[in-house]
């Protein structure tokens, strides 16, 4: 059964730790879910989808505020405009 996540849109943080591929599925999305001035934590990105993932992020209307690095993977810290 599933329950309700008793959210309230917009939101004002957003943090994803998956694969990259899923999250530009779903950029839109959060930037629709999160007030003006929210932040999307994205990470779970390879270094070799680095560049897309950035460039879908500030397609859709975020500014990348930071981006996190541990070995072969990639944080971004977007807020939204």
């Amino acid at each position: 059964a599933t329950e309700a996540l008793n959210v309230t849109l917009p939101v004002q943080v957003v943090v994803a730790n998956i694969l990259a591929e899923i999250i530009l599925l779903f950029i839109d999305d959060v930037y629709n879910a999160l007030r003006p001035g929210g932040v999307y934590i994205a990470s779970g990105i390879y270094k070799n989808k680095e560049d897309v993932v950035r460039e879908a992020l500030e397609a859709a209307g975020f500014d990348i505020e930071g981006a996190h690095r541990d070995e072969d993977w990639i944080a971004f810290v977007a807020r939204k405009r």
